[in-house]
């Protein structure tokens, strides 16, 4: 809450911590290129906090250096962004970014967004509130809806749609990892 009125109150402040973390990024990036691992995982929830315009001003053109620099290493990029994505999908096609993640179900239609981006893996769509709340069974049946719905050429990664909170079930967590195991 406090960053989203300094936007307004103090627009030169926010530059600077931007431009601050942007370095700090780009350096830890650097580090990072020649260790062995298989992606980058770049994550940044700024959907439905700003409007478009403080979106493209403040985040895109950052999040531009930082994705290519990441994609200078030859290393795919997923890409977490909590929230409605629809904003940010241009974004995503334009960067060239391999996989979305957690493409939250009460707030984006994956199916649509399976259509309009066949190449993107999408990873998650599994509600979180199901997970906390349903039986096995109906974790099974949405897990398994998912799977066969969501295959193309990007593929799909069966996932919840939240970090694993404390109300998820065990028994509903290990009904998920199956339908994935199995499918």
């Amino acid at each position: 809450q406090s960053f989203m009125l300094l936007i307004h109150d103090e627009p030169d402040l926010v530059d600077a911590l931007l431009d601050f973390y942007l370095e700090y990024d780009l350096r830890l990036i650097e580090a990072f290129r020649g260790l062995p691992f298989d992606f980058w995982y770049l994550g940044d929830d700024v959907t439905g906090m700003m409007g478009r315009s403080h979106l493209e001003r403040l985040w895109k053109p950052r999040q531009s250096r930082i994705v290519r620099a990441m994609k200078a290493s030859g290393k795919p990029i997923l890409m977490h962004c909590c929230g409605p994505v629809a904003e940010i999908l241009p974004w995503v096609d334009e960067w060239e970014i391999e996989a979305l993640h957690p493409i939250q179900p009460v707030v984006n239609d994956i199916a649509a967004i399976r259509r309009a981006h066949p190449k993107l893996t999408l990873v998650g769509n599994l509600d979180i509130n199901l997970l906390s709340t349903a039986q096995p069974r109906a974790v099974r049946a949405e897990a398994d809806a998912l799977l066969s719905g969501l295959r193309g050429d990007g593929g799909y990664v069966l996932c919840s749609s939240h970090s694993i909170i404390d109300s998820v079930e065990p028994e509903n967590f290990l009904a998920m990892a199956r339908a994935a195991w199995e499918s």
